[in-house]
Order: structure tokens, then C-alpha cells, then sequence
């Protein structure tokens, strides 16, 4: 009796053992056949004409290559950004700012005054660090809105390059009207083109100084940098045409300057997240507000998306760029597809549908 149950007992322990190797070979074979399916898809897509994506996920690490690899440099565009925000974080943990710190407090009042005009009102003097990160402020953006019978910024640069130092984007912006907000955001470049002034005002250095001592070298991000002629950088498409931004990302650092390399991004943006460059305090717990005429939304530094049923925090830039972090499933999402015509969210919302 006592051989026969302990034969039976093996003979169970056995197939439990098979049935749970077959479970777990099929279930990384649809993972994988999922990944491979829209691999497969942005590969035959036409109007991507080259691509770098990255998922890192506790237990999965996948990464997509079009014609680019992870050390291939590409325009971050509005992802650059968070690399503002970084150092201003830093400054105030190192009581250099504070969320309250008004911005006319730190630059020059004549180069700002009447920046911010809403009903004939100069509320220039009331935007603060806080309401920056935020983009709380109302200001205008400089890029999408424009004067009557002008085409915007935006629609010039998906033409031609455009040299626009933050000077002139400030006189432009004080020529647009201020927003009215009612428990929103407006998104505006201006914001971070004020806390990038206002960091090299209380650093005595410039934008790209701050960048390299407090980020680009603690991380090792060697791919990193404001562009020149002499970086090689990966083409940018709108539709079928090359675009190029040199002049504009050059004299845009703030908000949009950057370039990278999927290889960095993924490494600064697991940073952002982790309390490495800044006290995670900051971003721990954001109010989220919805951001005007958008289904996103801003707090403290970070866009939320809802992309297609994924949560995604972190930031994306208009030349198909991004950097994530998507809290449900704990995995990261970093690259571009270079192209300003197709939506990266679905892409995106794919590969992290498709993690188990």
C-alpha cells in the first residue's frame, strides 16, 4: 500500500510538473509571438521609415531596431523637457528655489514684463516655479498658437529650420493672448523656456553647463547632448519629407534642444523615477490636471496618457519620441519612430498590451 501510494504520488508530482512547463513555455511564446507581430508591423510600415524602440519590465527586456540602434542619436524634441525639470528639482532641494519662488523675482522684469496677458491684465508678476512645472501658468505657446493671418511656429518648422532664441519667443509670446483656465493646464514651451533662463540666472552657467555636470555625466549619458553639424542624428520625417531642426533644437534647449539615444533615454528615464537625479518626493504623488483641448494631462513635470487603455507617465516629444513609465505593468518604454505624421501611442500601447 505504502509503494503504491508513494508511486502514485510521483507519478502526480510528475505530470504537475509537465503540465506546469508546458503552461509556462506557452505562455512565453505569446508573449514573444505578440512582440514579434508588432515588430513585424512597424517594420512594413512605410511612413516609418526608421525606428528604435525599448521595454524594460522586471521580467521581460525587449528592444525593436528599424534602421537605428541603441546608440543612434535622434531628436528627443519635448522630452528634453524632463531634463529641465531635473535640474530645477535639484535646485530646490538644494534651497537654491522653491515651488513658490515667483519667476519675475528671478529674471529681469523688463525682458518679461506684460508676458502674461489675460483680459488686458498683466498677471506676469503671479507665475510661479510651481505653476511652471505644472503648465498652470496660462501662457500662450509660442509653437501651435499664432497671430491672426500667421502661421504658427510649428507649421513653419515642418517646413523649414528656424533659429527662435528664447528672446524672441518671449516677444512673441507677449503679443498672444493669455489663457483662461479653469482647473487645467494649457501646454506651452514657455514654461520651460522661463525655468531654463531662470536656471542659468541662479547657476551663473548656461542650460547646457547644468545639463552636463548634473546629468549627463553622473548618468554616463555619452549619446546626450545639445546638437551641433559635428553630431551624426538620425533623420526626422513629417510624412514622406525630411525635416530638419538643427536651429531650432539649438536655440530651443529647454524645451525641446536635446538629442539622445534610446541606450540614454532609457537609462535617464528609469532615473527620473527612481530618486537618483532629485528627491522622488517630487513627482511621488502628482495632482494630475487635464491639459486643455488634450486627453492628457500634467503635474509636477510628468504628462500622463491614457493611451489606448495604458496609463503612461513621462513625456513624449513631437518628433515621435518618448520616455515612459507605465505604473499598472511596472515596465519602462523609451525610443522613436521619427516621424511627425504617425501616432506613437498605438505603438507604444501594443508592446505594453502585450506584456504578461
Amino acid at each position: 500500500m505504502s509503494f503504491v501510494f508513494r508511486f502514485l504520488r510521483t507519478i502526480f508530482i510528475a505530470t504537475l510538473i509537465f503540465i506546469i512547463l508546458i503552461f509556462c513555455i506557452q505562455y512565453f511564446q505569446s508573449q514573444d509571438d505578440r512582440f514579434r507581430q508588432i515588430d513585424d508591423q512597424v517594420k512594413a510600415s512605410r511612413d516609418i521609415k526608421n525606428a528604435y524602440i525599448r521595454i524594460d519590465h522586471p521580467k521581460k527586456i525587449h528592444e525593436f531596431k528599424k534602421n537605428l540602434t541603441a546608440h543612434d542619436r535622434f531628436y528627443v524634441a519635448s522630452i528634453s523637457k524632463l531634463f529641465t525639470y531635473s535640474v530645477v528639482f535639484q535646485l530646490i532641494d538644494e534651497g537654491k528655489l522653491s515651488m513658490d519662488t515667483r519667476m519675475v523675482d528671478v529674471l529681469d522684469k523688463d525682458k518679461v514684463d506684460h508676458l502674461l496677458t489675460i483680459d488686458g491684465k498683466d498677471k506676469t508678476s503671479t507665475i510661479t516655479v510651481d505653476q511652471l512645472l505644472n503648465q498652470t501658468t496660462a501662457l500662450p505657446d509660442y509653437e501651435s498658437d499664432h497671430l491672426d493671418n500667421q502661421p504658427s511656429i510649428g507649421s513653419i518648422l515642418q517646413k523649414q529650420d528656424l533659429d527662435f532664441p528664447p528672446n524672441e519667443a518671449i516677444n512673441l509670446t507677449k503679443q498672444l493672448s493669455g489663457k483662461h483656465l479653469n482647473h487645467e493646464a494649457y501646454y506651452s514651451g514657455m514654461n520651460a523656456t522661463l525655468l531654463g533662463l531662470m536656471i542659468e540666472k541662479i547657476t551663473h552657467q548656461s542650460l547646457e553647463e547644468n545639463f552636463k555636470s548634473r546629468i549627463f555625466q553622473p548618468l554616463g549619458l555619452k549619446d546626450t547632448a545639445v546638437p551641433d553639424k559635428s553630431l551624426k542624428i538620425s533623420d526626422t520625417y513629417y510624412k514622406d519629407r525630411k525635416v530638419n531642426n538643427l536651429l531650432y533644437a539649438q536655440s530651443n534647449i529647454a524645451p525641446a534642444g536635446l538629442v539622445s539615444s534610446g541606450h540614454d533615454l532609457m537609462i535617464f528615464i528609469k532615473s527620473y523615477f527612481d530618486g537618483q537625479l532629485f528627491k522622488k518626493s517630487h513627482i511621488s504623488h502628482p495632482d494630475f490636471v487635464p491639459l486643455q483641448g488634450s486627453k492628457s494631462m500634467y503635474a509636477h513635470g510628468l504628462m500622463r496618457v491614457d493611451a489606448y487603455g495604458v496609463i503612461l507617465d513621462g513625456h513624449a516629444g513631437s518628433t515621435g519620441s518618448f520616455a515612459f513609465y507605465a505604473p499598472k505593468k511596472k515596465a519602462y518604454i523609451v525610443g522613436t519612430i521619427n516621424q511627425n505624421d504617425v501616432n506613437q501611442y498605438k505603438i507604444i500601447s501594443a508592446y505594453i498590451n502585450s506584456l504578461d
